[in-house]
C-alpha cells in the first residue's frame, strides 16, 4: 500500500491499494503519483482522491526505479530495460535495451535526454526522441547504485566502494574518488561539494572541484542508506535504525533521532524544518528539526 498523510495533523488521508508486492519507487508530478513495485507495474494514482487512473504493464521482472518529466515517465526494471511511458495515456511509448543487467537509478536531463545507472556497472546517456543510447561510460567495476547530474557532470556510486566524477559531454572519467571501504549508496550535491554515504557506515565530504576528501563524518554503525543536504545541515538515515542530523562543515553530529524499529530507507526534507523518514519498520516519520 501507499498512504497519503498530512504533515501538519499527522493523520493519514487515504491508503492507496492495489499493486501486489512492495513498493520499490515513486516520483509525483502535479496531482498525480507514479509507483513502482516488485509486482512488475507502474501504477498512476490521482493524490487528492485515491484513485487508481491507470497500470502500466510491460515490464518481465520487478520495477526498481522511476522518475518523471511532464507527461512522460522513465522506468527501469530487473528486466534490464528503460521504458518510457506517457502517463496520461498509460502507453509505452518506448523500450531502451542495452544494459546487461538491472537499471536500478533513473534521472532526466534537460527536455530530449535521460541517463541510466545499471547493475551491469555502466551509465547511458539516452535521447528520449530516437530512443538511442548516445554514450555508454563505463569504469566501474560493479554495479552503478547511485548517481547524480550538476549542469554537465555526473557523480555516480558503485558497488566497488568508488565514486566517479563523468563528463557527461565526453562521457570521459575525470576523477576517481577511493575512500569507502564498502559500496556507495547515495550521493548529493550542495554547492561545490558532494557527500556519499556507505555500507561502511560512514558519510564522506568531498570537494567537487578538486576532488578532495574534507572530511569524514563517523558515528553510525552500519551501513548509511539516504542522505540529504539542508543548508550547513545534512542529514543522514541509516541501517541501525538513526536518522542523525550533523553540521557537515564542521564535522559535529548535532542529534540522534531515535524512534524507528528497524532500517531508515528514504528522507525527505521539507520546508528546511521537517524530516520525513521511511522505514522498513512500515512507518513514516515526521521530525522537526533545526539547521545549524
Amino acid at each position: 500500500t501507499i498512504k497519503v498523510w498530512d504533515l501538519e495533523t499527522n493523520v493519514c488521508l487515504r491508503t492507496l491499494r492495489g499493486h501486489s508486492r512492495y513498493i520499490q519507487c515513486m516520483q509525483s508530478v502535479n496531482n498525480l503519483l507514479i509507483s513502482g513495485s516488485g509486482d512488475k507495474t507502474l501504477r498512476v494514482w490521482t493524490v487528492s482522491t485515491g484513485d487508481c487512473e491507470r497500470v502500466l504493464l510491460g515490464h518481465t521482472s520487478y520495477v526498481l526505479c522511476v522518475c518523471v518529466r511532464g507527461v512522460l515517465a522513465a522506468s527501469g526494471g530487473g528486466d534490464n530495460t528503460v521504458r518510457v511511458w506517457n502517463i496520461e495515456s498509460g502507453i509505452c511509448l518506448k523500450t531502451l535495451v542495452g544494459h546487461t543487467s538491472g537499471v536500478r537509478c533513473l534521472e532526466f536531463h534537460g527536455d530530449t535526454q535521460f541517463i541510466s545507472g545499471s547493475s551491469d556497472g555502466t551509465l547511458r546517456l539516452w535521447d528520449l526522441n530516437s530512443g538511442y543510447c548516445v554514450r555508454t561510460m563505463m569504469g566501474h567495476t560493479w554495479a552503478v547504485q547511485c548517481f547524480c547530474v550538476l549542469q554537465n557532470l555526473i557523480v555516480s556510486g558503485s558497488s566497488d566502494n568508488s565514486l566517479r566524477i563523468w563528463d557527461l559531454a565526453s562521457g570521459d572519467c575525470l576523477r576517481v574518488l577511493n575512500g569507502h571501504t564498502m559500496y556507495v549508496r547515495s550521493v548529493q550535491f550542495y554547492a561545490n561539494y558532494l557527500a556519499s554515504a556507505s555500507g561502511d557506515g560512514t558519510v564522506r565530504i568531498w570537494d567537487l572541484l578538486s576532488g578532495q576528501l574534507i572530511r569524514t563524518l563517523s558515528g553510525h554503525t552500519t551501513t548509511v542508506w539516504c542522505i540529504q543536504f539542508e543548508a550547513d545541515a545534512l542529514i543522514s538515515g541509516s541501517y541501525d535504525n538513526t536518522i542523525r542530523i550533523w553540521n557537515w562543515r564542521t564535522g559535529e553530529c548535532i542529534r540522534i533521532l531515535n524512534g524507528h524499529s528497524m532500517y531508515v530507507q528514504c528522507l525527505v526534507i521539507r520546508n528546511s524544518n521537517t524530516i520525513i523518514s521511511g522505514s522498513y519498520d512500515s512507518t513514516i516519520k515526521c521530525w522537526e528539526f533545526q539547521t545549524p
